[in-house]
């Protein structure tokens, strides 16, 4: 077709921008997730006489209560990150931005957290670099504690004739626990130099790119047994499943069952945070505590 003025012009091909395309890719990924986790609620929910079902707002309240404070040894553990970079923030500021920037994590790459919290301690003497630093190491420290001890504790969460399938020895649960949390405690002791290390080098490269114009900021690195404070983080949550599921009307015993939804809660939150496409673990998490609480 020609134009009024006489020239002829190609049809331009229309491509779609690469950062669309993986946008489009993580929001069928995660459309995918959500698919299946809703199958299988709907699978068990017909399994279940929902006229037994009593709704007990005592253990709700507790299961909010301990969820909040599981949060607490992480908060404490970035309050003393960021006095080790040379900054003193009051408590309460490093609670509410731990807090608030937990809803950065439901905007897909979940770095939107960690940029929250730097911002939000920025005001009170704290680099936008350090403050961004600091929460991304506190937040892999805990995934990775995390990790730690969902593997510790599944003895509680495999039966015995799953152990026999996986072709492990024929041990009692109880002594093949204090082998592996033995085993784990000595080979996390020896790691954490070279975890602190790659840690700093992924901070520094992801970092770069969201935070500009900055003075330089030497490696993150916190006193090896701070590590060991979050694992109170894992407890607390495990327990505040174990108040979810008395809240609605099941009768578990709770001390006994303790291990199990701890090493459920590490394990689902530690693989929500890995997949990257799903905001907030959304998904990914509730399949986890469906597979192993089932």
């Amino acid at each position: 077709m020609t134009d009024p003025g006489g020239d002829y012009s190609e049809p331009v091909p229309q491509t779609i921008p690469r950062s669309s395309l993986v946008n489009l890719i993580k929001k069928f990924l995660l459309l995918a997730v959500l698919a299946v986790v809703f199958w299988q609620l709907m699978s068990l929910g017909r399994q279940i006489d929902w006229s037994q079902m009593r709704l007990r707002p005592g253990w709700l309240i507790a299961a909010v209560g301990t969820y909040l404070a599981g949060w607490l040894p992480c908060v404490w553990y970035w309050r003393k990150l960021i006095i080790l970079q040379g900054s003193i923030v009051p408590w309460h500021v490093v609670l509410r931005s731990h807090y608030c920037g937990q809803l950065g994590k439901y905007i897909p790459g979940k770095a939107a957290a960690l940029l929250i919290r730097g911002e939000m301690v920025r005001p009170w003497g704290v680099p936008l670099l350090a403050g961004v630093m600091t929460a991304g190491f506190e937040s892999l420290a805990t995934m990775a504690v995390g990790g730690a001890v969902a593997v510790s504790l599944a003895p509680f969460v495999l039966t015995k004739e799953q152990w026999a399938h996986l072709g492990l020895p024929d041990m009692k649960l109880a002594g093949l626990q204090g082998i592996i949390v033995g085993l784990l405690l000595i080979v996390t002791l020896l790691m954490i130099p070279l975890l602190t290390h790659v840690m700093n080098l992924v901070l520094r490269r992801i970092v770069s790119k969201v935070v500009k114009n900055e003075p330089a900021l030497r490696e993150v690195r916190p006193p090896h047994w701070a590590f060991l404070a979050l694992t109170l983080t894992w407890w607390l949550h495990g327990l505040s499943l174990g108040c979810t599921i008395e809240a609605v009307g099941l009768d578990l015993p709770l001390l006994a069952n303790w291990p199990r939804w701890t090493a459920a809660a590490s394990l689902g939150t530690v693989i929500g945070f890995v997949v990257l496409f799903a905001p907030g673990g959304a998904g990914v998490r509730e399949g986890v505590l469906l597979t192993l609480l089932q």
